[in-house]
């Protein structure tokens, strides 16, 4: 499915899906309940347009995935929403946060915290 290193792999085990990043800049999804065929089992790419360096899951059902790109942005997309062939969202990230380290920077220079913390 990727075209290029694979830098992640997550594992809903709620929905039997596998979830993989590159640095090719897609995110696949593929169903794992019977087994193991990429062919078979893929069932959706979200084009991130940049490497995929980190991801991660979130949400009360870890419906919502978020993405440090490598160009330092961070994405939040309705992941789960992208697996569903009728459901409106999925296709396009939610949000997308260029200035993701200068934001956290601020947010944390700004606390009553922040000479617990280097520079980030």
């Amino acid at each position: 499915m990727h075209m290029d290193d694979v830098t992640q792999v997550l594992f809903h085990a709620a929905s039997s899906k596998l979830i993989t990043a590159s640095q090719d800049g897609l995110v696949a999804v593929h169903d794992v309940s019977g087994g193991l065929s990429q062919d078979d089992g893929f069932i959706a790419a979200l084009n991130v347009g940049t490497s995929v360096e980190q991801l991660g899951l979130y949400g009360s059902e870890e419906q919502h995935m978020w993405c440090r790109t490598g160009t330092e942005t961070l994405q939040l997309w309705d992941w789960l929403a992208a697996t569903v062939e009728d459901a409106v969202g999925g296709d396009t990230a939610v949000a997308d946060l260029a200035e993701a380290r200068q934001m956290a920077a601020a947010a944390a220079g700004a606390s009553s915290a922040a000479g617990l913390f280097g520079e980030v």
